[in-house]
């Protein structure tokens, strides 16, 4: 979804280091390691993609989760003042103070994410494997996971020129 796409980059305009977004993925890194093994059992059955269809209302609702963190950065975090001492110097904003709470909110988000985005992934390609013809199998799950992420990604593509 495009809200995958630009939250970070909201986030990164509202203030917050990219250092620590890239911290923030790094936490939930052990997340996308251990679920795989976890979901395996409940895709390997004759309905693969039901994983998938029961974990789209959960992503719709992480994007409406991050549009929610994006705002509340925007509005309620308090932010330092812009320094640069003359014409030409380049303006840097301050990072936005953010309580822990609000930190454990947003880390809570992405590892949602997290688990919503390995659901889905685990249970196509189980799919994918399920439907490949086995003399073929690894040519025809490239094949059709490259079809699948051409289609996820043209939506961020087009949408991200039209944010701001």
């Amino acid at each position: 979804a495009a809200a995958d796409s630009v939250t970070g980059l909201k986030l990164q305009e509202k203030g917050i280091a990219k250092e620590t977004l890239a911290m923030i993925g790094v936490g939930v890194t052990p997340i996308a390691l251990v679920l795989p093994a976890l979901i395996a059992r409940y895709t390997s059955g004759p309905k693969p993609l039901q994983p998938f269809m029961a974990a789209v209302p959960f992503r719709v609702a992480m994007n409406l989760a991050f549009s929610a963190t994006v705002w509340w950065v925007a509005h309620n975090a308090s932010v330092g003042s812009e320094q640069g001492s003359g014409e030409g110097d380049a303006k840097k904003v301050a990072a936005p103070e953010i309580s822990i709470l609000s930190w454990a909110f947003i880390l809570a988000a992405f590892g949602v994410q997290q688990v919503v985005m390995n659901v889905m992934f685990v249970s196509q390609m189980a799919f994918f494997a399920k439907v490949s013809e086995p003399r073929i199998g690894g040519t025809y799950m490239t094949l059709l996971n490259t079809i699948a992420n051409l289609g996820a990604k043209w939506p961020s593509t087009l949408v991200l020129p039209m944010i701001d």
